[in-house]
């Protein structure tokens, strides 16, 4: 399985060449568009994926399977593991919202969550080479923020991408960027990973040459070469996106669209289209 990510999604070859100009075009097209659609708005508006909730014991069981595979990418050596869970649930005690979660769980509790965590570290190990063996040659990077402020700063657009593997190289575009995720495929994850290879090209001046989507449970992924139209079309997102802010920071009411997306709105209770 190992050699099989290796191969089919890490392995770029050369890379792929890219327009010098392609990040300042990329901005000065986000920073038009968004001129547009702003209509004279001062409020600053800042744009994610992810929206503000309370932990629950799916987005905490999340939370703490990412910081273990973080813990286990950053070190330097194997470390069993039982204790990389363990470092990754202390550090997490210093996060106000998962510490408020965690605290409220008896001791029964704390340790199914640990399990499921644990379940996806070691499904994370059988998917990819170990890190600490082959660090020159992966040059990981886990739970990477980047964020792209327009307009003067009124629109901020933030992300964070879980994993970025391949050694960078000067004037070529080796990167590949990886969601971890450990439930099933859905239509808006591809969208997720275009958002991320857009701000990782503005935040460094290079696009990332692949973009992925893995599934733990699975070991499979959805895979996108990542193209100047690629770019574009993320970029065309963020306008509307921030038009839409605009309108609804303006009083407008939001278009509401069910989908699977309902199961983790923190609004879901009371609102007339969920699911």
């Amino acid at each position: 399985m190992q050699r099989r990510t290796i191969d089919q999604l890490l392995d770029v070859g050369d890379g792929r060449a890219f327009p010098p100009d392609l990040e300042r075009g990329l901005r000065e097209a986000i920073e038009q568009g968004i001129e547009g659609v702003l209509d004279g708005s001062t409020q600053p508006l800042v744009l994610s994926k992810e929206p503000p909730f309370e932990h629950s014991a799916a987005s905490a069981t999340g939370t703490l399977a990412h910081r273990a595979i973080e813990v286990d990418v950053a070190a330097g050596h194997a470390v069993e593991p039982d204790r990389v869970v363990e470092l990754a649930s202390e550090r997490l005690g210093r996060d106000r919202r998962f510490a408020l979660y965690w605290d409220g769980l008896d001791q029964v509790e704390r340790a199914e969550l640990a399990m499921q965590a644990l379940r996806s570290l070691e499904q994370f190990r059988a998917s990819f080479p170990p890190v600490h063996a082959f660090r020159r040659a992966l040059a990981p990077v886990s739970e990477l923020w980047l964020e792209s402020p327009f307009a003067n700063g009124l629109v901020t657009v933030r992300g964070r991408v879980d994993l970025v593997l391949n050694p960078a190289r000067t004037g070529r575009a080796t990167r590949v960027l990886i969601d971890l995720k450990g439930g099933r495929a859905r239509s808006e994850h591809p969208e997720d990973m275009r958002l991320y290879a857009l701000l990782y090209t503005l935040r460094t001046g290079v696009p990332p040459v692949r973009v992925a989507t893995f599934f733990l449970s699975s070991g499979e992924w959805m895979l996108e070469d990542v193209s100047d139209s690629t770019l574009e079309h993320a970029a065309d997102r963020v306008v509307a996106a921030a038009g839409s802010a605009s309108r609804r920071a303006r009083g407008d009411p939001p278009r509401l669209v069910p989908g699977p997306h309902c199961a983790r709105c923190p609004v879901r209770d009371r609102c007339p289209a969920a699911v």
